[in-house]
């Protein structure tokens, strides 16, 4: 095998080792990696044994021509159809969200030692150019996976705005979640009443629900429901994210959340919320989120 074929296979081993990484996007060291260099031999027989089930849908939307390839040059042989009983340590499953029949299979294709891709939309939508992005992590989706954490270089090349901190408003603005997803994480479908009924314990506002564009088309643009917003509620929707960069204090009521250093737990504080530094969580964000192109490349 090419010098260039095995630092491929290299990085991919070391993209792909976080065992034992503290939520967050903290990997710790990748021994295997580290060892190539020294174990040549057995590196390469790794490399031709490195095994991959793509799950992804054929629709266009989804770009499993992408995530094919990108397995394919991270030096992984794509496996067709359902993953097999007799996958392991060194095998990956790359799936969409991690919900259903797909939850059940993820489960058991991580007790045979397997690891699992979970991809989803992108957190922040198409970039400035126009250029669309894919959420990507080991193990669980939005913030309850681990991912490579690298420097702020790749949000700043993002381009994007953080405005200052809103500190007036009228109105508070829930935002709830699809509803699927792992059963220990998605969001039930009585949560937007429920929040609602505790919320005006601690507040006279105004509540407005905004329905996930995914269950009902919104009435209004996401822009006008910002306007004149006090706060946001969220179970951890995207929303949450696009309320934060436009300087909105946002709430968070699911386990975990992309954002979770940018947001506020504690809702009978929605009279007095804090106002915390986002950039260093929006800095992790840029990393749990990669363009199509990358993808094919098996950078990530």
């Amino acid at each position: 095998m090419g010098s260039q074929q095995s630092a491929r296979a290299a990085a991919a081993v070391q993209g792909l080792r976080p065992r034992g990484a503290d939520r967050g996007g903290k990997p710790e060291a990748a021994p295997l990696a580290a060892a190539a260099s020294d174990q040549p031999a057995r590196h390469i027989l790794r490399w031709n044994l490195m095994r991959a089930w793509c799950l992804i849908r054929e629709n266009p939307h989804y770009r499993r021509d992408a995530f094919v390839a990108g397995i394919a040059a991270a030096g992984y042989k794509l496996r067709l159809g359902d993953p097999s009983t007799d996958s392991g340590a060194d095998d990956i499953l790359v799936i969409w969200n991690r919900y259903a029949h797909w939850e059940t299979m993820a489960n058991a294709f991580e007790a045979r030692g397997g690891r699992v891709i979970v991809c989803e939309n992108g957190y922040l939508g198409d970039d400035a150019n126009g250029r669309q992005h894919y959420a990507l992590a080991l193990g669980q989706h939005n913030g309850g996976g681990t991912w490579p954490q690298g420097g702020p270089e790749r949000w700043a090349k993002l381009g994007i705005e953080i405005k200052p901190w809103r500190t007036t408003g009228a109105h508070i603005l829930i935002c709830p979640q699809r509803g699927i997803g792992p059963r220990t994480y998605s969001q039930h479908p009585d949560w937007p009443k429920e929040v609602s009924r505790r919320l005006s314990l601690f507040t006279k506002r105004p509540i407005r629900i905004r329905q996930h564009p995914g269950n009902q088309p919104p009435a209004v643009p996401l822009a006008v429901d910002f306007a004149d917003c006090w706060a946001v509620v969220t179970w951890a929707s995207n929303a949450g994210a696009h309320a934060l960069l436009a300087g909105i204090p946002t709430f968070y009521e699911g386990p975990y959340w992309a954002l979770a250093g940018a947001g506020q737990r504690d809702v009978a504080k929605i009279e007095a919320p804090d106002y915390p530094d986002r950039l260093c969580a929006f800095r992790s964000l840029a990393w749990q989120q990669w363009q199509v192109s990358e993808i094919a490349s098996g950078e990530p």
